[in-house]
């Protein structure tokens, strides 16, 4: 695979990580006394008492720190994760590690109960972390594949110049 279409895989890799980011600024919690986004409420939850009383109404026992780790997790590992694709672009680790990401922000959104009143943002952030968990398995089939294909041609060069020493 040449370097030019690796670092393809990684700016759209930085572009979902980024595009993730952007999405915990966005209305996320709807309640009837207005909206919060993940960002504005995890910043000043007690500024937010009415977009509280809507998650503790929603989900018994509710605390914020329910979604303190949901909402750091994806976050922080996305910052590394856009150093690391700066610094390391053309690395099958860093694509690795992108795909676990993706999984680890889809999984996060999907399955914790707060976070499943998200509505429509939610639904686009778990789209996001699957299209980024997609895009590291595309890059890494496409990397083995062209590792093979490189492996292969090197087994065809070496047989013919061992024909061709064979024949002289």
């Amino acid at each position: 695979m040449t370097s030019k279409r690796m670092s393809v895989f990684a700016i759209v890799m930085a572009v979902l990580v980024i595009c993730s980011m952007a999405l915990q600024f966005v209305p996320y919690f709807r309640y009837d006394g207005g909206s919060v986004s993940l960002a504005g409420y995890m910043a000043f939850p007690l500024e937010n008492k009415d977009a509280t009383a809507y998650l503790v109404s929603q989900n018994e026992g509710f605390v914020t720190n329910d979604i303190v780790a949901e909402f750091f997790t994806p976050l922080i590992g996305g910052i590394i994760l856009l150093i690391l694709l700066y610094r390391y672009r053309e690395n099958m680790i860093v694509m690795g590690l992108s795909g676990a990401w993706g999984l680890s922000g889809m999984l996060i959104f999907a399955l914790n109960s707060s976070l499943r009143l998200g509505g429509g943002a939610r639904i686009a952030n778990i789209a996001v972390f699957t299209a980024a968990a997609a895009v590291s398995a595309a890059y890494l089939i496409a990397r083995i594949q062209s590792r093979r294909h490189s492996d292969r041609l090197a087994e065809n060069h070496k047989g013919k110049e061992e024909l061709a020493a064979q024949h002289s």
